[in-house]
């Protein structure tokens, strides 16, 4: 089972056709899928096209658009049962079904040669005020003059001659059967009749001469009397021999064709040295020029926002892995100072660039256009990233506590995990927001452990509840982290499923749910996430959703 496209106005209401073809097109050129012979058709008017299991009908005629959902639409996504207009003829699209193959259409030639299959006028959908001017201003498969051949009749007359041909000799022969006389001298001949075999000698000279007199009547047939005796012998005569070329006519012609050959080399001599010359001094355009602001720190994940030329676009092939890997249409200069990725490629009007800071330091990526012009974008390294300075500023409170207050701060850390965890057994919603805050609590109760064993070796004194206290925090920290990275491998598991299979709506509702997994929007795999469900799913390809509630900063979180 295929797709199919199924026709619902028209004679040819109830057809079906399976979509085998790249692009399937519509238009009433005799190689399109769809052949509709009808001059307010377009040769080529609309075409299906797939990409990644996903259909989209574009409208290929600038004249009349495809209408879709009361209005004209330039193009228009495809799902199962979605109905559009060509013109007035209404198509509905199945995703799966039984229509006839591109074999068969070969074969039957339905669309090509039964001329107005498709019946019945324009819809008000259509407005053009002529229907009868051509788009393309080119004859019909079936109004083609020039295709259309000569056929005899019983008699011997041709039908469905082109007016502009001669007409054709028609008289009857004489008794002996023979057409033209041998001697053009003996003046006017007479008519030659084809085809007219049984009447032989029944024919007699005064019928001869009815025919003549009653043919002068006749315009058309009088253009079949020709007088040969008027031709006169020489080389305008038709009938004359051709004579044979002395050698100096051979010679003079050889010479001729020499020198053609000769002035055709020296052209091309001079074509293939201006190109050269050319080619020789290139002009050079220098790049533009771009620095992204504001810096990135070190350990830090920034997104920067830069307008493309869609009149000159980038010259890459410009696809988003809808699995959320990253792309690799760039890299760093440096990759020591930076990583630089470019997430969803896929958006048209900006590229969204996440550049990830490694060491302090500058360097440079390049994207070219597909008229070589050159955009070279300047990034900087330098200071802190928030996390760290987030993290610098709990140490420090730490740092003041007491080991008595140190150890309340890593119960409470747990006391608060543990009811995350106990609230993710229990069924709910926003489950998925559950593993990653409780792992962050484990964490911070690590730091505080951190700075009660520094304490404590300051002292030199031994504290006999430390060691209780470093086993549990060390078991919920591997538990949590366990936990988390499995809900967030199972829900991404389950977004591929769906996307694979085509089901969007639902594979949106769980990428929503996988970026609360990630909990974290300073992170480089929650930013290409969100960026597929804002830019691509919700943006490129409509499938609006309620308002996305972002985690936040992890490093926030009290």
């Amino acid at each position: 089972m295929t797709a199919i496209l199924e026709i619902l106005s028209g004679d040819l209401e109830g057809r079906a056709y399976d979509i085998d073809e790249a692009p399937f097109r519509i238009g009433r050129k005799d190689d399109c899928a769809i052949v509709l012979p009808k001059k307010y058709v377009s040769r080529q008017h609309a075409e299906i096209v797939e990409k990644d299991g996903r259909y989209l009908v574009r409208g290929l005629s600038q004249k009349n658009p495809i209408f879709a959902n009361g209005k004209d639409v330039a193009q228009l996504a495809l799902e199962d049962g979605s109905e559009f207009e060509i013109c007035g003829i209404r198509f509905r699209f199945k995703s799966s079904g039984r229509g006839e193959t591109r074999e068969e259409r070969k074969a039957s030639r339905v669309n090509s040669l039964v001329s107005g299959a498709v019946g019945g006028a324009p819809t008000t959908a259509y407005r053009r005020s002529k229907i009868d001017d051509d788009i393309e201003d080119g004859p019909l498969p079936d109004e083609d003059e020039e295709s259309k051949t000569e056929e005899l009749d019983g008699s011997g007359e041709i039908k469905n001659a082109k007016k502009s041909a001669p007409a054709q000799l028609k008289s009857k022969s004489g008794g002996s059967g023979e057409g033209w006389r041998p001697d053009p001298n003996e003046g006017p001949r007479g008519r030659v009749v084809f085809g007219d075999e049984e009447s032989g000698a029944a024919s007699a000279p005064s019928d001869a001469k009815k025919s003549q007199k009653s043919s002068g009547d006749d315009k058309e047939e009088r253009t079949d009397q020709i007088d040969v005796s008027k031709f006169k012998a020489g080389p305008e005569d038709p009938f004359a021999e051709k004579k044979e070329r002395t050698p100096e006519e051979i010679a003079a012609h050889e010479k001729f064709v020499r020198f053609l050959v000769a002035a055709g080399v020296v052209g091309i001599a001079i074509a293939g040295a201006m190109f050269w010359w050319m080619q020789r001094e290139p002009k050079v355009v220098p790049p533009l020029e771009i620095e992204l602001k504001p810096p990135v720190a070190v350990n830090e994940v920034r997104r920067y926002d830069e307008p493309l030329n869609e009149q000159d676009p980038p010259d890459v092939v410009r696809e988003t892995p809808y699995d959320g890997s990253p792309t690799e249409l760039i890299s760093a200069e440096d990759p020591n100072v930076a990583y630089v990725e470019w997430a969803v490629p896929e958006t048209q009007s900006t590229a969204y660039f996440l550049v990830r800071g490694i060491q302090p330091g500058e360097t440079t990526f390049t994207v070219t256009s597909k008229k070589k012009n050159i955009r070279r974008y300047h990034v900087k390294v330098e200071g802190v990233s928030r996390h760290a300075l987030l993290k610098k500023g709990r140490i420090e409170r730490l740092a003041g506590l007491t080991p008595e207050e140190l150890k309340k701060e890593i119960q409470e850390r747990i006391r608060q995990g543990e009811e995350l965890d106990k609230a993710l057994l229990t069924p709910g919603p926003k489950q998925e927001r559950y593993p990653r805050q409780a792992l962050h609590d484990y964490e911070l109760a690590e730091e505080s452990l951190e700075i009660l064993s520094k304490k404590i070796d300051q002292g030199g004194v031994g504290d006999p509840d430390f060691d209780g206290i470093r086993t549990s925090v060390k078991s919920h920290v591997e538990k949590a982290k366990e936990t988390w990275r499995l809900q967030v491998t199972q829900k991404k598991k389950t977004y591929d499923d769906l996307v694979r299979r085509r089901q969007i709506d639902p594979a949106v509702v769980e990428l929503r749910a996988l970026l609360w997994l990630v909990g974290d929007s300073c992170d480089l795999d929650y930013m290409r996430w969100e960026l597929l469900l804002t830019k691509v799913w919700d943006g490129l390809y409509g499938y609006k959703s309620p308002n996305f509630e972002s985690p936040g900063c992890i490093e926030e979180k009290k």
